[in-house]
């Protein structure tokens, strides 16, 4: 499952998503604030795809289908996992890390790319 924020005017959605999935309360706060910062540089009216980025959200119990999400949004975006700017682990515990990766894909837009991987090793 992919979900794409790029605005804060989202900020319900974000909430009723994080609520669904039952995500770690660090995972909505990062979203929030990403998007926060997207409108204060990009403005809120902005299209997701043309004026300034978004945060990508790939939720799946299933590894293989997480990555392959990854890969295809890698894809969409002219991108590879070598030309990641940093990965932050935003939560961990015995079960299960999240992580947020960016991206500059363009001189104008960055994504975030919130994912989480099930028992850790």
């Amino acid at each position: 499952m992919l979900r794409y924020f790029w605005t804060a005017t989202q900020k319900d959605r974000i909430r009723d998503t994080c609520t669904e999935y039952n995500l770690p309360s660090k995972v909505r706060e990062r979203i929030i604030s990403t998007v926060e910062l997207l409108d204060s540089y990009y403005g809120v009216g902005r299209s997701m795809d043309d004026d300034g980025g978004c945060v990508i959200l790939i939720i799946d119990d299933d590894v293989s289908r997480t990555k392959r999400a990854y890969e295809e949004v890698l894809k969409k975006y002219h991108t590879c996992e070598e030309e990641r700017e940093f990965q932050d682990i935003l939560y961990s515990d015995r079960q299960e890390e999240y992580y947020a990766d960016l991206y500059i894909v363009s001189s104008e837009i960055g994504i975030t790319i919130i994912w989480y991987q099930k028992e850790r090793s």
